[in-house]
């Protein structure tokens, strides 16, 4: 069991090494884009027509009004007049967002196709946990669009005041306070299986269909603690302890950090753009760009904001690399805190 964990973990890399180096060849269609239209319309080839010559579709494997479709749609007007083109935000929910991933795979590469998800379309937690229907290897990310920085909750009339508090009421009463998530080998049940592991605590696992579900929990005393994005405890009102970052989060500077409690790792629902393997270098460049203007827009900035998630813009080969050592990361907490896979 141990060999096929390691060739599993091994593979996973492999995934993200090769985006990365698929991401990083842009400086020649870069040149070309800039050279201006002629250049542009020359490189696509003679029996290619100009991109885009039609709307664009952004898939999201979620539902809508989640967190992923807000920021499609706070992103959507800017990347359509970006791009000069209307862009259209289809849901396409289940399996944890690789029914939409599935479908971007195996669509057209001429552009036209792409999807906003969140943590490399599945790539940085679910290899670990369980069997994606589809190679990584076929998804390219064209940059990163928006942090949602992890942060530690409890319900607002919680007696837990601060983190101190649960790990000490942890150890007074071990395996008597709950976490909870939307699912075994889902983010927040990863995150807080290391993090009773590093501060030495026992909770239980308690999963839920939804994060609202859990904020339910929260507030009936029958789940003490949950992990998600900052945003999404913003949303369901529950009152964060610490954040998972490595420097302050701006959005609430006076939050303690969970690294100085004996839990250095950083965790957040990011996400950006991906687009099939076999896009032409040429649409890639006006993709990677319309990107960078749609998320620096003022308009994006200030949605942004009122949502409490953080604009992130990285070019594609920078994102790639993110998530590599993503992954990597998760795989050490996966295998150190025993989380067992879910296939």
């Amino acid at each position: 069991m141990s060999a096929v964990k390691g060739h599993r973990e091994e593979a996973g890399m492999s995934v993200w090494r090769s985006l990365r180096r698929r991401a990083g060849v842009l400086g020649a269609a870069a040149a070309v884009l800039l050279g201006g239209g002629a250049g542009y319309a020359a490189a696509q080839g003679p029996q290619q027509a100009p991109f885009p010559n039609r709307p664009v579709q952004v898939l999201v494997g979620f539902p809508a009004g989640g967190g992923a479709d807000l920021i499609a749609r706070a992103i959507q007007t800017q990347l359509g007049a970006a791009l000069g083109q209307q862009i259209v935000v289809r849901n396409v929910t289940g399996a944890g967002g690789t029914i939409a991933g599935q479908q971007v795979v195996t669509g057209n590469t001429d552009g036209h196709l792409a999807i906003l998800a969140p943590l490399g379309a599945g790539g940085v937690f679910l290899p670990h946990v369980r069997t994606i229907p589809y190679d990584l290897e076929a998804l390219r990310p064209v940059c990163g669009v928006y942090d949602g920085p992890g942060t530690l909750m409890v319900a607002p009339d919680s007696p837990i005041r601060s983190v101190h508090d649960l790990i000490s009421m942890a150890r007074e009463r071990p395996g008597a306070l709950n976490y909870g998530s939307p699912g075994p080998g889902s983010p927040a049940h990863v995150v807080m299986a290391g993090f009773t592991r590093a501060v030495g605590i026992e909770m239980e696992h308690v999963p839920f269909r939804g994060s609202a579900d859990i904020a339910l929990a929260m507030r009936a005393g029958q789940v003490q603690v949950f992990t998600d994005a900052f945003n999404i405890g913003s949303q369901l009102d529950l009152r964060p302890l610490a954040v998972f970052r490595r420097e302050p989060l701006p959005l609430a500077p006076e939050l303690p950090l969970i690294r100085e409690f004996g839990y250095d790792f950083e965790f957040s629902i990011h996400g950006g753009i991906f687009v099939p393997r076999g896009v032409p270098e040429p649409v890639f460049a006006r993709w990677q760009a319309a990107c960078r203007t749609a998320v620096e827009a003022p308009e994006t900035r200030d949605a942004f904001r009122r949502m409490a998630v953080l604009p992130m813009f990285m070019e594609g080969a920078a994102y790639a690399e993110k998530l590599r050592r993503d992954h990597q990361a998760v795989g050490e907490i996966v295998r150190a805190a025993g989380v067992p896979r879910q296939d």
